[in-house]
């Protein structure tokens, strides 16, 4: 259907949810009543607090402030304001995936889940947000800043945790209809049904919904747009005394055109457009070939596709005794797109070169150049189960529990044909693509890598003192069994490397210990020393490739003895929590061991370059979180939140400088340096007002300057954005509960400005090493661009 009838369909359902009349109704902020949307109006600053007894830092977002943003939003977008998340933003709606950064930290080092089920990619670890779950459908989202717990299920997570709640379904029979247009001809429509409560009696009480939403939009500069369309459902079965069975499925497809990210010297020439790729094959932009092919905005699409099911269940054995299991499945299928463009009109598998007139590729030249699409192909199937048992006796809570994944990952780099208008003939990168001699499919990388994990933890939670203070031990082994194939070497004349298969295994003890004291109703502090590793990416650490079609050129060499990243951390905190005002202040510190990193070492009388994945050394950091949120003073619900951030790089990093066409082993001097992504300070803050018609927020965050640079030599400023929620729920109409209309606007100020760093490098500038070489500027840092000014308005009807 094309987008001006279903934005006509939009209208006409807007109008019909739509009540143009105003009545009475007590205030939900004073009754505690749910909403059609699941809004209390009691959540303290707004749903950007709930109380808190935890032995660690964490903070969480709730239903109430959830529910009045923009239903698109993903959740890192959601979290934004917590204390020491540094969230960019892909796009004004959250469609495009955010990134998010903590304590120095990456995205690809904090775990994230699902009703318990991981989220961050088998191999990279990358996590993307916008295919997990409709914004609806959330209840809460709780961030665990430095520490996670024990029983979580990751191998990767030496910054923290981010674990998302679906909420449950209806108690009573329903249709939610929600509608929303906005800038950038955005248009979305999501649709629930819940079944109601059914009580079998001995069998129990069961319950379920399923909603499926529809978003497309424009991009808020140059060519290109967004699509996603996504399913969620969750049912509950519950019987017995505390016994649960709440499967869940969550299916999304997206078909998203990337933004470019610049670099500094782009940004400074073309601003807000420098997030626009090309819209003309061969228009000339700064690039080794003075070509833009590469960058044709037609080749930067991303389609993939998800699902997730789980069935975690709750069994209540006895009153002291009980079992939880959570079996789950993840499958994901696409590419991130890109092109490939070749001067010489000769492409090479490895030494053989393949013929250049290979049938149904348009002829797409400028001078000399031919154009492939050449996408980033990925598969992934991921079964896997998490146990734990809790046993109370006494003034223990003795727990264990088992966590056991296995991953099958297939990667893999065709290149497909385009037509004539430079458009690739299957962005999926199934069919029209570039075959050897022998008819097979020409791939610039293929590789398989089989991960199995198992992980055990046992822990105790003794509770003394008339349950005031609670104390925690805990230890964890995990076990990560890998076997990586690289493909392309069955073939003779690319047996560049010693075997086709890499064997892996890691083994880690880490052992944790918290405590927690309860000093009068209002007072509690606590404490906490936690470790954490994270294992090597398989790629490039596993796998060489041949990245280079127009040569024989080696571009990538496997690493499979790199170090695992260990991190020690400690934190110390006190909240205030009085039922008007919930407070926490937390002071940490962190000692990262062996971080991973990726460098170019150029090649011997060539232009060619290695990628190689090293250990960079130890990484310190130390710091303050603080939040504070009020609960309803005659409807109004403040936040605050503040970070301030200190981190330090202990080692100078290896690196590959270059004297003439030399290769010349150095250090960069960064011993003392900032870690890039890793502002100072940044602070939120939150206003909301829920009278039970009448309801708004405005928010706002601040984040520091940071580095993009390992040496700390470009960075970007620091920024402030604004965003306003203005909406109104009605009165029963007809068969409408409580219809309700509100307005999102996101950059109410439309700053211009960079929202973060995109890639990091080693150097921007020309380096003098610790040994004396001359190590030069690698590739230039990008940036994430930030949406300029946006608004949508959104209707939602219960049925």
């Amino acid at each position: 259907m094309k987008k001006e009838a279903k934005l006509v369909i939009a209208l006409l359902g807007t109008t019909a949810l739509f009540p143009w009349s105003v009545a009475q109704a007590e205030p939900v902020s004073d009754m505690g009543t749910v909403t059609i949307t699941g809004v209390t109006g009691h959540d303290a600053g707004g749903g950007l607090m709930i109380e808190e007894d935890a032995s660690k830092q964490r903070s969480t977002v709730t239903t109430d402030f959830i529910a009045t943003q923009s239903p698109t939003s993903n959740p890192f977008n959601l979290i934004k304001l917590l204390p020491g998340a540094n969230v960019s933003a892909g796009d004004a709606f959250g469609v495009q995936n955010s990134s998010i950064a903590m304590h120095g930290f990456f995205s690809n080092e904090i775990g994230t889940t699902v009703e318990g089920i991981p989220l961050n990619d088998s191999g990279s670890f990358a996590l993307y947000p916008s295919e997990w779950i409709d914004s609806e459908n959330v209840s809460q989202i709780t961030l665990t800043q430095g520490s996670p717990d024990i029983d979580m299920p990751f191998t990767y997570s030496t910054g923290g945790t981010i674990n998302i709640t679906m909420n449950d379904p209806y108690k009573d029979p329903s249709l939610i209809l929600g509608q929303s247009v906005g800038s950038h001809a955005a248009i979305r429509s999501f649709a629930r049904v819940d079944t109601g409560e059914t009580d079998t009696g001995i069998a129990g009480v069961w319950k379920a919904y399923m909603s499926a939403s529809y978003y497309d939009t424009d991009h808020y500069t140059g060519a290109g747009d967004d699509e996603r369309d996504h399913v969620d459902f969750k049912a509950v079965h519950e019987w017995g005394d505390g016994n649960r069975f709440a499967p869940v499925v969550l299916v999304n497809r997206g078909i998203l055109d990337n933004y470019a990210a610049p670099t500094m010297a782009q940004w400074n020439a073309t601003g807000m457009k420098s997030a626009a790729y090309p819209t003309t094959l061969f228009q000339t932009v700064s690039s080794p070939l003075g070509n833009a092919a590469q960058y044709y905005y037609q080749m930067k699409v991303n389609p993939f596709v998800d699902a997730i099911a789980a069935t975690p269940t709750h069994f209540q054995i006895n009153n002291a005794v009980g079992l939880d299991v959570r079996p789950y499945f993840w499958y994901g299928y696409g590419n991130g797109g890109g092109s490939y463009y070749t001067s010489s009109n000769t492409i090479f598998y490895g030494t053989t070169p393949v013929p250049s007139s290979n049938p149904g590729n348009a002829t797409l030249t400028a001078g000399k150049y031919s154009v492939y699409y050449s996408p980033s192909m990925q598969e992934t199937y991921r079964p896997g189960l998490v146990s734990k048992v809790t046993w109370e006796v006494a003034h223990h809570n003795l727990y264990a529990g088992y966590w056991v994944e296995w991953a099958y990952q297939h990667q893999w780099e065709p290149l497909g044909y385009i037509s004539g208008n430079g458009v690739p003939q299957d962005i999926w990168g199934d069919g029209h693509l570039l075959t050897l001699p022998d008819g097979a499919k020409y791939t610039a990388y293929d590789e398989t890598t089989q991960t199995l994990t198992n992980s055990l933890f046992v822990g105790d939670t003794i509770t003394l003192l008339n349950e005031r203070l609670s104390l925690d031990f805990g230890v964890r082994q995990a076990f990560v069994n890998r076997d990586a194939r690289n493909n392309e070497l069955a073939t003779p004349d690319l047996a560049l490397w010693p075997t086709n298969d890499i064997k892996q295994f890691r083994a880690e003890t880490l052992p944790n210990v918290a405590v927690h004291f309860k000093v009068d109703d209002a007072n509690q502090v606590f404490g906490d020393f936690t470790t954490n590793f994270r294992v090597p990416n398989t790629f490039p650490t596993l796998y060489g490739s041949l990245n280079n079609p127009s040569s024989a050129a080696v571009y990538d060499l496997p690493t499979p003895n790199l170090k695992d990243e260990k991190s020690y951390q400690f934190e110390a905190g006190w909240r205030y929590q009085d039922g008007l005002v919930d407070s926490s202040v937390t002071g940490f510190g962190y000692m990262f061991h062996d971080r991973q990193w990726s460098i170019n070492i150029p090649q011997s009388n060539s232009s060619n370059y290695f990628t190689e994945q090293i250990n960079i050394g130890n990484t310190i950091g130390a710091g303050v979180d603080a939040e504070i949120g009020l609960r309803p003073v005659e409807h109004w619900r403040p936040y605050v939140s503040a970070e301030y951030l200190f981190t330090r790089l202990e080692d100078n990093i290896p690196t590959f400088g270059t004297v003439g066409r030399l290769n010349v082993n150095d250090f960069l001097p960064t011993v003392g340096k900032q870690v890039p992504r890793s502002p100072k300070e940044q602070f939120g803050l939150g206003l909301s007002y829920d009278d039970g018609h009448l309801f708004g927020n405005v928010v706002g965050k601040y984040t520091g300057g940071q580095y993009s640079t390992f040496m700390n030599d470009e960075r970007i400023s620091g920024f402030g954005t604004a965003d306003l929620t203005l909406g109104y729920r009605f009165d029963d109409v007809a068969f409408a509960k409580q219809p309700e209309v509100r307005i999102n606007i996101v950059n109410a100020t439309n700053l211009k400005y960079l929202s973060g760093v995109y890639s990091t490098q080693t150097n921007a500038r020309t380096v003098t090493g610790v040994n004396g070489a001359t190590i030069a500027a690698g590739s230039a840092p990008t940036y994430n661009v930030g949406a300029p000014f946006a608004a949508m308005v959104t209707v939602t009807g219960k049925f």
